[in-house]
């Protein structure tokens, strides 16, 4: 009896949460929402009453869609930029309106976003030296988050469960996978993940101090400055990629000069007015630095929105009091401030080395694993994802499986193009690029990100 007693108590502390947290309707939104939404804390850690701040939006699709978590990077930027920027069914508009993504991804599934490390967007602890972080934690803060709310949404979490986002979460995405397979847990039915335009450590690829080695050689090939200039910084910079000297310093400015400024996001996409174009990405390497100490200079308002990311609008209707009542995080606003798109509250350790030799053998034996790029990235540029899936491949003695070809639209447009290796176990492993999209694929690609989400959700290659 005291067992069935206790059952019946933890379903309707279940039910409990849900109802607490969901939100019936948005301020902006005018007709029935479209799917149910939650958005609420998930407390991560009692002793310091450490909260990290989640949105929930159940599928359209029915309720065995997939659980998919989105993840935003930085470190210390949003995954409510994912939600009301990227995939989410709602898109801020500058008279305050939500207008519905035709494009959204809940179309297929379920989309959990969340706020993490703590400090980032709603997300807070009341004590600060939880802003004090790094990969490790924040791992292991995301699966705790996972546990809490798959006790309060156990109904979902019995699902397929896929973690997908871009940029810095090349880094949170692994590392958390990592610990998903580590803790063994049964509460959470990780299938795979998709990582886009993503870092990969401090020792390789973009996120590591050889990141402008890959940026130079991807602007060269876009003669965003000449062949000559290319020869010139090749000369002057290799083996000194990580601490540069006098001449590879010099090179660099004066292809910076040239460069101008450029939305280095998306370099198809104009350049970048206002602000700084790298507010989004907080790895530091000299061009990195240089472009964002020139932009400042530009700038009439650096702590303004950025016109690169066009994060005012979604900003302007977060902190809008009406629209964090109905999300559930007013009452926590003394510990929050205001929200921003990125966070200054962090003091960020990168200590992720080197995902491809320490993470991604483990994951892609036991999950299906897509890597994705957009081409015209040139701030995580593709040639860096497609170098390192390849001599992860080469390593550990993957044969190609499908070798490079394009992919299409429905109406037969060349969408990208793709690879993939065969693998041991029961995981995949592939790579493909999205062609005409800058770094945050789903916001400069829907179309073709919601193409490549469906077929990958589908257990198909593109």
């Amino acid at each position: 009896m005291l067992s069935v007693i206790a059952a019946l108590a933890s379903i309707a502390a279940a039910s409990a949460a849900i109802t607490a947290d969901q939100v019936t309707s948005l301020p902006g939104w005018k007709s029935a929402m479209p799917s149910k939404m939650w958005s609420g804390y998930l407390n991560v850690d009692s002793s310091t009453n450490r909260n990290l701040h989640y949105v929930f939006f159940e599928s359209e699709a029915g309720a065995d869609a997939p659980v998919v978590l989105w993840l935003n990077g930085g470190p210390g930027c949003s995954s409510m930029d994912g939600a009301f920027e990227e995939n989410g069914p709602f898109q801020p508009q500058a008279d305050g309106t939500l207008e519905l993504r035709p494009t959204r991804w809940t179309q297929r599934a379920h989309m959990l976003y969340l706020e993490a490390p703590a400090g980032v967007g709603f997300s807070y602890s009341q004590n600060p030296n939880d802003y004090v972080t790094n990969d490790t934690k924040t791992a292991n803060d995301n699966l705790r988050a996972l546990e809490v709310f798959a006790k309060g949404f156990p109904e979902y979490m019995a699902n397929d469960f896929y973690i997908s986002g871009e940029s810095y979460a090349g880094v949170y995405i692994p590392t958390l996978a990592n610990a998903i397979h580590l803790s063994g847990t049964t509460s959470i039915h990780l299938k795979g993940i998709m990582v886009g335009n993503g870092c990969t450590g401090t020792e390789v690829g973009t996120c590591s101090a050889y990141g402008d080695m890959y940026r130079f050689e991807y602007m060269g090939a876009h003669n965003l400055f000449s062949m000559s200039q290319l020869t010139a910084i090749n000369a002057s910079c290799t083996g000194q990629w990580a601490n540069p000297g006098f001449a590879c310093q010099m090179a660099l400015s004066n292809a910076a000069d040239v460069i101008g400024n450029i939305n280095i996001y998306n370099i198809g996409a104009g350049e970048c007015k206002g602000g700084s174009p790298l507010s989004k990405f907080r790895v530091n390497t000299p061009f990195l630095n240089m472009l964002h100490k020139r932009s400042l200079a530009r700038s009439v308002d650096s702590q303004g929105p950025v016109a690169c990311i066009d994060a005012g609008v979604m900003t302007n209707y977060l902190n809008t009091p009406a629209v964090t009542e109905a999300l559930h995080v007013a009452s926590a606003s003394k510990y929050w401030g205001q929200w921003a798109i990125c966070s200054n509250k962090l003091d960020y350790t990168s200590t992720a080395k080197n995902l491809p030799r320490d993470v991604y053998p483990t994951l892609v034996q036991n999950y299906r694993v897509l890597i994705f790029n957009g081409d015209y990235d040139a701030c995580v540029p593709v040639i860096d994802n497609e170098l390192w899936t390849q001599g992860a491949a080469a390593a550990q003695g993957w044969a190609v499986k499908s070798d490079w070809h394009a992919w299409v639209t429905p109406e037969n447009q060349v969408a990208g193009y793709a690879t993939e290796y065969s693998t041991p176990g029961n995981g995949s492993f592939a790579f493909t690029t999205v062609h005409g999209s800058g770094h945050m694929v789903p916001q400069y690609q829907p179309e073709a990100a919601l193409q490549m989400f469906t077929t990958y959700l589908s257990g198909k290659s593109l």
